[in-house]
């Protein structure tokens, strides 16, 4: 096979593995060795192109061309934005975790509701010139941010859309959380919807990490080819047995990224203190990239839960631990589960932080939208032959589908 020329488009540099959805397209790049000659677009300030920060990538994938996008300091995405005003929001009204009836949901914005990144003519034309100069056959771009760079391509580029994540589910569920939804709100995110459905039908094929995704994006109006493609994480698995169970939960996530915020204000609301009164020894850590505001006041309201921020080894640190997935807004898969499953802990899940995941409750995991019911099958998962079970039974359910082999085979397809 020939390789072609692939210029893939990120809304972050995938390196280190901070997120998620790092690890996702980080894992998409890294199959890609054999299949095609790979270039990544990094967009990355001044400062940042001085520090080398868009070689952090080909430090770990040589092979790999990553080409800087230098912005000016005074420019930043639109996700960049988006966290500004949520801080200016939480600062402006003085949120107070400590305030047992509030709800921090209220506070937030539907200014939140965004489809893709508009690209500047700069940004266009220099893209352009990549696709020319290094005869690119085929745009992948990864995450809607980046869509509406379709708007510009050429008719000869093949172009293929990876979509991590359905934005306009995310913003409904969102929304179903907002107490004072106006008429604006619902101009906006059917003005957002619309929008995504017309980008998502000008690229030749979409990629979606879920069959549930697929048949949401089919119902919503979507005509263009769709394959189903799953994440991957790493192949190894860590034996279960070598860990001794700890009274510790773990979430992994940052808090830029709205959904895990949320999720983890409803577990630390409803489930949290309730379960301190019945076994007072349990922590929770939080990993991932938080605000230190944040991460501070909920030190100071809920005893026994830290946010530890970014953390080199994942393994050791979750290790023996109970995973929650409290999450209730979002789509596409989470991948915090495959890594528990990976390393060998079991999971306590909401139905939508495990939807589009192969999973059952009391099978592989434990599943409940219920907040008496989420504590009570974490104190269940104290017991070691439980938790076994979910794990064995969570490695067999994945190991066919999210396999590096099972990628490959299915990125070979699609670029051919």
């Amino acid at each position: 096979m020939v390789k072609k020329n692939l210029l893939i488009i990120t809304p972050f540099n995938p390196y280190p593995l901070t997120s998620g959805g790092h690890q996702a397209i980080f894992n998409g790049i890294a199959i890609l060795k054999d299949i095609a000659n790979v270039y990544v677009l990094i967009d990355c300030t001044e400062s940042q192109y001085k520090r080398g920060e868009h070689k952090r990538l080909t430090q770990v994938l040589p092979w790999v061309n990553c080409i800087p996008y230098i912005l000016p300091e005074s420019r930043h995405t639109l996700k960049w934005y988006c966290r500004v005003l949520w801080n200016k929001i939480s600062t402006t009204l003085n949120i107070n975790l400590k305030k047992e009836n509030e709800s921090v949901k209220d506070t937030t914005s539907s200014s939140f509701l965004f489809v893709a990144n508009e690209y500047s003519e700069e940004k266009k034309h220099f893209i352009l010139e990549i696709i020319s100069k290094y005869n690119i056959d085929i745009v992948q771009v990864d995450m809607i941010d980046g869509a509406a760079i379709v708007d510009v391509l050429p008719q000869s580029i093949k172009t293929i859309l990876v979509h991590h994540e359905i934005r306009f589910v995310r913003n409904e569920l969102f929304m179903a959380q907002m107490s004072n939804i106006t008429d604006d709100d619902k101009k906006r995110f059917f003005v957002c919807k619309q929008r995504e459905i017309e980008l998502l039908n000008r690229f030749n094929n979409i990629v979606t990490l879920s069959s549930i995704d697929t048949e949401k994006l089919r119902a919503a109006g979507v005509t263009t080819p769709i394959t189903t493609s799953m994440a991957v994480v790493r192949d190894v698995e860590f034996p279960i047995e070598h860990y001794p169970v700890r009274k510790v939960l773990s979430y992994v996530g940052p808090e830029m990224h709205y959904p895990n915020y949320d999720g983890i204000m409803w577990f630390l609301k409803n489930c949290w203190n309730k379960l301190l009164t019945i076994d007072s020894e349990y922590k929770l850590q939080i990993i991932g990239l938080w605000n230190e505001s944040t991460a501070q006041k909920i030190a100071e309201q809920y005893q026994g839960v830290q946010c530890v921020g970014f953390v080199e080894n994942l393994v050791q640190s979750i290790a023996g631990t109970t995973m929650i997935v409290p999450l209730n807004i979002g789509s596409g898969i989470r991948m915090k589960i495959l890594e528990a499953a990976q390393i060998g802990i079991p999971v306590v899940a909401t139905p939508v932080g495990a939807e589009g995941l192969p999973l059952e409750n009391g099978i592989h995991a434990f599943i409940t939208a219920d907040a008496d019911d989420f504590i009570k099958d974490i104190i269940a998962l104290q017991e070691e032959s439980l938790r076994r079970k979910f794990v064995g039974n969570t490695r067999n359910a994945i190991k066919n589908q999210y396999s590096f082999e099972a990628l490959k085979r299915n990125r070979i397809t699609l670029y051919d």
